[in-house]
């Protein structure tokens, strides 16, 4: 069993190595500036990075198709007021017909990754402009809790 999880017509398990490239030009419409190279290196990273699986990368595939419609990436963290949480970035559901049922089986998935790793809260980190992504997410019993900002300190620096 590759750990696979069927939701409906949609598929959803953790990438390996060797699907990266495949996930790449969904990736892209997240971060266009996003290399191939820089792409391969985050995605190839993950599962040798963490082998108690604390992190990881959900895609989600139409039954029998091979490319990805969906993604996020996941990692377990330590919050001091709600102890174990599961922090969720890099969500992307694209379907042209049904991009809310891809965006569903990604949660539905990300609430078995939180419940096996023992995490009593799920932090989804929307990027801003993604009006439509929030509005699923609030529907799917998230809330905001507050404002995520961040801070460029210069150029990116390689991994």
């Amino acid at each position: 069993m590759d750990g696979s999880k069927a939701y409906g017509s949609l598929v959803v398990r953790h990438l390996n190595p060797g699907q990266a490239q495949a996930a790449y030009p969904l990736m892209r419409q997240l971060a266009p500036e996003l290399s191939l190279r820089g792409w391969l290196a985050y995605a190839r990273r993950r599962p040798r990075r963490c082998i108690s699986g604390n992190e990881g990368i959900l895609l989600a595939n139409r039954a029998g198709v091979a490319h990805p419609s969906g993604a996020v990436c996941y990692r377990r963290d330590r919050d001091m007021r709600q102890g174990a949480i599961l922090t969720a970035e890099h969500i992307i559901a694209l379907d042209l017909l049904y991009p809310e049922a891809v965006l569903a089986a990604l949660l539905a998935e990300l609430d078995c990754v939180a419940e096996r790793l023992s995490c009593s809260v799920i932090r989804v980190i929307v990027p801003h402009g993604r009006p439509s992504l929030l509005e699923n997410l609030c529907g799917a019993g998230h809330q905001a809790e507050g404002v995520f900002l961040s801070k460029t300190l210069g150029p990116r620096r390689p991994d």
